[in-house]
């Protein structure tokens, strides 16, 4: 099972940062999705590690003191946030409710490339389904 502390050892997240909730890192990946609109918990379902640039959060601070406990509460696994470009620093309140509810926070660079990051993702995800 891929979890978030073996996906942040390979190649693809070499420069990612755990900025919060890294409590739970141990959380199983079943797929990897990138979603970047303000209703992003009705597109994103249980085990999924969402990606985003954080374009949907930077012109809606109410969205970023309610996110993290929705996206808990609807099953994703983690965040890994594109940071530089549409936002420098994930928000305080962000992170403080990510390490109460153990929900990992990570950033990468603008320069990682999010369909190389899925693409990695995802292949070993159904590749150990296939394995099975």
């Amino acid at each position: 099972m891929l979890s978030i502390a073996f996906a942040l050892k390979m190649p693809v997240l070499s420069s990612a940062t755990v900025v919060a909730g890294s409590r739970g890192l141990n959380r199983t990946i079943l797929w990897a999705h990138v979603v970047d609109i303000p209703e992003v918990t009705e597109w994103l379902r249980e085990g999924v590690l969402w990606l985003t640039t954080a374009f949907s959060l930077r012109d809606h601070p109410e969205l970023q003191n309610t996110l993290i406990p929705q996206l808990a509460q609807v099953g994703v696994v983690g965040m890994i946030v594109s940071v530089v470009h549409y936002v420098d620093d994930i928000p305080p309140v962000m992170i403080q409710q990510a390490d109460e509810l153990d929900f990992p926070v990570v950033t990468v660079p603008w320069e990682v490339a999010f369909i190389d990051v899925t693409r990695a993702l995802n292949e070993y995800v159904v590749n150990e389904r296939c394995a099975l």
